[in-house]
């Protein structure tokens, strides 16, 4: 079977400068895209990979997520982390590409721990307001 090049392409917006685009595209697929043929606009060579080689998304999330998995109990304690400061939470805003996914799973720490303590405090307020 012949390989099937694929690449990520990047292009110019106006306001936003240079956007990479997240998605891989063949030549074909990219001549029907949006930004093709817009100044500035280009193929980066350097991430060609093979179709062909690559996993199925339907693959991908077989190995990602165990079947019987139905997520973490709602009172099993956190594990320790440091939460982000707002100067790196506008650099994730601004930069979201250059996450890491430790970065990704800190910040799902972060949201659970707020929610957790929103719920306490509303069950204070209306315990406290119906007695």
């Amino acid at each position: 079977m012949e390989p099937l090049w694929e690449y990520r392409w990047e292009y110019v917006d106006s306001y936003y400068g240079v956007i990479d685009c997240q998605f891989w595209m063949t030549d074909y697929e990219a001549e029907h895209w949006h930004g093709y043929g817009k100044e500035g606009t280009r193929r980066l060579d350097e991430t060609r990979r093979d179709r062909h080689l690559q996993l199925r998304t339907h693959e991908r999330a077989r190995m990602s997520v165990p079947a019987r998995y139905s997520g973490p109990s709602k009172e099993q304690p956190l594990p320790e982390f440091v939460s982000p400061d707002v100067t790196l939470l506008r650099q994730w805003w601004d930069k979201p590409d250059q996450v890491s996914g430790a970065d990704v799973r800190r910040m799902v720490l972060e949201v659970i721990a707020l929610r957790r303590l929103l719920n306490a405090s509303i069950k204070v307020a209306s315990e406290s307001s119906s007695s």
